[in-house]
């Protein structure tokens, strides 16, 4: 029988959310240190126990066991302390996030294993000896022993009788984030019979716990993904030889969204029904958590497009081609059949009883969908998903760190669910930078704004009904989705709420509010509708000039008054041949005789308009391939360039979308960029099958209250940020002229190549260039 010195506990170093009642604490404790997280989502407990009894009097040999689960490694470059005694030995996770054993005799030494795995409760151990001059450390029912480099001392009288200190240094820092449970001293050796034996047979209190939380290996993988790959992947890809992640990373700048991804597979052959993800909120090393809804979870769902998915618009109809595409909270509004390539949406929300097939070649109610009949919601809070025949479901996360978010590293986590067992622990790791993205600026004037846009339909409709057709939504419909097109970047979409109701001005100054109050940019405004010269197209007759000029001078009228200023865009005839450039100067003439400005979009081979003067018309989106002598041309003319169809909305891909509008238009000094569309149906909305000549141009995909978000718009959107990067960079420069560095990041900004570049690398140059502008010059 081992001589015991009795220590054995049970208690929650760190645990989220109540204390359990099968906690418990010694009674003869020497003291105890609380305090509740600001958001009172945990308590944090720092307990340090005297022995109490006898002293070790074994100096040179001894050995402890516990249990342990830890649930965020440490932050880099820093120690996660589980055990400590007297300064002279510490149980500890390293800032490789190995377990560790420091034994400090005459000359200090560190002992390392291996990882241990996040949120799974683990039997650690170690066995001390100085006739042998190693340490042995137990890790479940798996033994190491790491001979000394140095020679071993036997511990000092003193610090034999030193007091016990959980979760934390004996200099009370380096916290440890997880929880220990029985803790048992020994004076003597711990064979590994011995370690087997009580790793098999667990205390009744550890038990309790591990029959509630689980100790077997994980049963869901979770491997690392490229959010915004040019690679879908698909619910058959097999992961299961891939390298597994415990940690997804995020690096952003203040005021920005950033995407990140996982893929979720069964790391067996069984199945996972109903698996549920806990969010904890990512806190830094202060405490300060990111704001509530910094964090936003979504399912990629994987559906069937028609004809040219991921690759282009033309439908080959009765051709399917599997996407992912669509990011839910419910994955199941939306069901797939693989095998059998039909598909159905759910009508009536999360509970909703009804579905509507979404393959049928047939085009219906000529665009009209009533969502009293055509109920599509999704869920308001991430549902549960299950994994089936060994197929993955990809994870989206995107992090936002608002303007004046503290900078620095903040840790939190997801936990995965299923039937009251916790299956993985995915740590989230947030880094937020120290500066604030710049608005887009142009590269060749950075006091003047890059206008990222759209051609964005939807207008609020007179009779207040909701429709899932874009130039028929109600007033809530359409600010969610002004809130989703701030939130993208995408502040300067084109305003089409006249071409919904063209004799409304008061309809049009509720959308200018609305728009401002979005977080809209007010100025220029790009007014669509009606079309063609106000609807006038070609004929300039005397009574079609009198009522442009009329409805001209209210429309400024209303915009001056509402947002102060008359840069207003009215647009010509859309994609007009030479033949009709000449034809549309006298509704051009009276424009800008009000005081407006004109725009027009371009898809001649001869670039006709970009050759007019900027004074006849103000700005061309230009469609094609970019270049920058065009945009010399048009610049020479004094006027503006932007660019479109380079693809128009409908492809799924989001890496063509971010590499074809960001840095490449950017550096090739383009005034923005404004494709078509946000949202356009050729029939039903949801209904890729139902048109002959065309795809849906979707970038979003209408539903009752809202919108849903696909790949591609997340890929618009980092078209956008890349360009705010850049921006920013090119600020630094000019702010700090003088910097030894100065000169070679402009050379870096001028000379780099988004064309064939890897974009998340080239965006990583950028934030290491503008770290180093940051820094004081000599």
């Amino acid at each position: 029988m081992m001589k015991q010195i009795h220590l054995c506990l049970l208690v929650l170093v760190l645990a989220f959310g109540s204390v359990s009642a099968a906690t418990k604490r010694l009674s003869f404790h020497h003291s105890m240190h609380t305090y509740t997280s600001a958001d009172g989502r945990y308590q944090i407990f720092r307990e340090e126990f005297p022995f109490g009894g006898p002293a070790v009097d074994n100096l040179e040999t001894f050995s402890f066991y516990c249990w342990v689960r830890v649930d965020l490694p440490p932050q880099q470059g820093d120690k996660a302390v589980i055990l400590s005694r007297g300064g002279f030995q510490e149980l500890f996770i390293d800032n490789e996030g190995r377990l560790s054993f420091r034994f400090q005799g005459d000359n200090p030494d560190n002992f390392m294993a291996k990882s241990l795995p996040l949120g799974r409760w683990t039997f650690v151990a170690v066995s001390f000896s100085t006739g042998k001059q190693s340490v042995t450390m137990f890790i479940n029912d798996e033994a190491t022993e790491i001979p000394s480099a140095q020679a071993l001392s036997p511990i000092s009288p003193a610090a034999a009788g030193a007091p016990l200190i959980v979760g934390q240094g004996q200099d009370h820092q380096s916290p440890f984030d997880g929880a220990v449970a029985y803790i048992y001293w020994s004076n003597e050796e711990l064979t590994p019979e011995r370690a087997k034996e009580l790793y098999a047979n667990p205390p009744e209190e550890v038990a309790e716990r591990l029959a509630v939380e689980g100790t077997h290996p994980k049963r869901l993988g979770i491997y690392p993904l490229k959010a915004l790959s040019e690679v879908p992947a698909f619910p058959d890809d097999d992961f299961r030889n891939a390298t597994p992640t415990d940690e997804l990373a995020i690096t952003l700048a203040q005021d920005e969204y950033e995407p990140g991804a996982v893929a979720l597979q069964s790391t067996g052959d069984e199945e996972l029904d109903l698996v549920t993800i806990k969010f904890i909120q990512p806190v830094n090393a202060d405490g300060v958590a990111l704001p509530d809804g910094a964090v936003d979870l979504k399912y990629v769902k994987c559906w069937f497009q028609a004809g040219t998915g991921w690759y282009d618009i033309s439908p080959y109809a009765h051709h399917k081609a599997l996407v992912p595409e669509l990011l839910l909270n419910d994955p199941e509004l939306v069901t797939v059949d693989l095998v059998n390539g039909t598909q159905y949406v759910k009508l009536g929300g999360v509970d909703g009883k009804r579905a509507m097939s979404l393959t049928a070649h047939t085009r219906d109610n000529n665009g009209h969908y009533p969502t009293s009949e055509f109920d599509i919601r999704d869920a308001e809070t991430l549902q549960p998903f299950g994994l089936y025949g060994n197929r993955i479901q990809e994870l989206f996360v995107t992090v936002h760190a608002p303007a004046g978010t503290e900078p620095g590293d903040y840790l939190g986590s997801l936990e995965f669910w299923s039937e009251g067992e916790l299956l993985a622990t995915l740590r989230l790791k947030v880094t937020v930078l120290p500066f604030q993205l710049a608005t887009p600026r142009l590269a060749r004037d950075l006091d003047a704004p890059f206008l990222p846009s759209v051609y964005y339909l939807s207008g609020i409709h007179p009779d207040g009904e909701s429709n899932l057709n874009p130039y028929h939504r109600n007033e809530a419909q359409v600010a969610a989705e002004l809130k989703d097109l701030a939130a993208h970047g995408i502040t300067y979409a084109l305003n089409d709420q006249l071409q919904v109701a063209w004799n409304d001005l008061e309809l049009f100054r509720k959308m200018l509010r609305m728009r401002k109050a979005a977080g809209m940019a007010d100025r220029p405004l790009l007014l669509l509708g009606p079309e063609a010269n106000f609807g006038r197209f070609f004929d300039t007759s005397e009574e079609n000039l009198a009522a442009v000029r009329e409805m001209a001078t209210a429309i400024l009228q209303v915009v001056e008054e509402e947002l102060g200023h008359r840069e207003v865009y009215f647009y010509g005839v859309d994609e007009a041949q030479a033949e009709g450039i000449a034809a549309q100067k006298p509704f051009w003439d009276i424009v800008h005789e009000l005081g407006g400005k004109m725009f027009v979009s371009d898809n001649s081979k001869d670039a006709l308009p970009v050759h007019q003067p900027g004074d006849l018309l103000d700005l061309v989106i230009r469609r094609l391939e970019p270049s920058r002598e065009l945009t010399a041309l048009r610049h020479a003319n004094g006027g503006l360039l932007m660019a479109y169809g380079i693809p128009q909305s409908g492809p799924e891909n989001p890496e063509v979308f971010r590499r074809n509008y960001g840095l490449a238009l950017w550096q090739l000094d383009y005034d923005g960029f404004a494709t078509y569309c946000y949202a356009s149906n050729m029939g039903c909305p949801w209904n890729d099958f139902d048109h002959i000549d065309f795809r849906d141009h979707n970038f979003v995909y209408p539903t009752t209250d809202g919108v849903i978000d696909t790949l591609a718009w997340e890929g618009y959107r980092e078209a956008v940020d890349d360009i705010r990067y850049a921006s920013t960079l090119a600020l630094a420069i000019r702010e700090n002229p003088n910097h030894p560095q100065a000169a070679e990041a402009k050379a870096f900004l001028e000379t780099m190549d988004p064309s064939q570049a890897d974009l998340d690398a080239l965006r990583t140059q950028i934030i290491a260039w503008i770290l180093k502008l940051q820094t004081a010059t000599p």
